[in-house]
């Protein structure tokens, strides 16, 4: 009986972790949404800074890469050479983000940092072609635009409780991608 005790108490506190990460996720991208708009780039001054990935009208995906990565108002901002995201600053020692520019297209893999070692949740990935895209994004100063795509990844079986549910939580940070992508003019949400 007292081992029944203890593990009903292990899930509820496994549980409540996961409800506590998603409650600071929704209420950080709340107060997100009401911060002061004044440090945003107009939409030519978007075109121009991202269009250094285009060589003669041609996208070099292979040049892909993050500029910068801050800390910012509740989130963390990760900036690109095609564009800027966020994500819950509630988040800044779980998850990572690391490019890869390939031939055909650019990902943005993000992974999260568990007691088991660092795992893929999910990719980000401008243009080539994969199943089924979520957005387009303007690029080349508006002369072409490529699809946005994302790829999610199980998580791996050997987990613990607590990493399966911190894995789960991690995933959850798409939304924040999302809302963090619809506030660039050059970006629109397939729907």
């Amino acid at each position: 009986m007292k081992n029944i005790a203890i593990n009903f108490g292990k899930r509820v506190a496994a549980a409540l972790f996961v409800v506590i990460l998603l409650s600071i996720t929704i209420v950080s991208t709340a107060c997100s949404s009401n911060d002061d708009s004044s440090n945003t780039l107009s939409s030519n001054d978007e075109s121009d800074k991202y269009s250094n990935l285009v060589e003669e009208d041609v996208i070099d995906f292979s040049a892909f890469k993050i500029l910068s990565s801050k800390y910012a108002s509740s989130k963390i901002e990760v900036e690109t050479t095609l564009c800027k995201i966020s994500y819950s600053a509630a988040f800044s020692d779980v998850i990572s983000v690391k490019p890869e520019g390939l031939n055909n297209c650019a990902k943005l893999n993000f992974y999260a940092n568990l007691s088991s070692g660092e795992t893929l949740i999910y990719s980000i990935i401008f243009g080539g072609e994969e199943s089924t895209a979520f957005g387009k994004l303007q690029v080349n100063e508006g002369k072409e635009t490529i699809n946005v795509y994302v790829s999610f990844y199980d998580a791996p079986a050997n987990l613990d409780k607590d990493d399966k549910a911190t894995f789960n939580a991690t995933q959850e940070t798409f939304n924040d991608v999302v809302s963090s992508l619809n506030d660039d003019p050059r970006f629109s949400e397939i729907r």
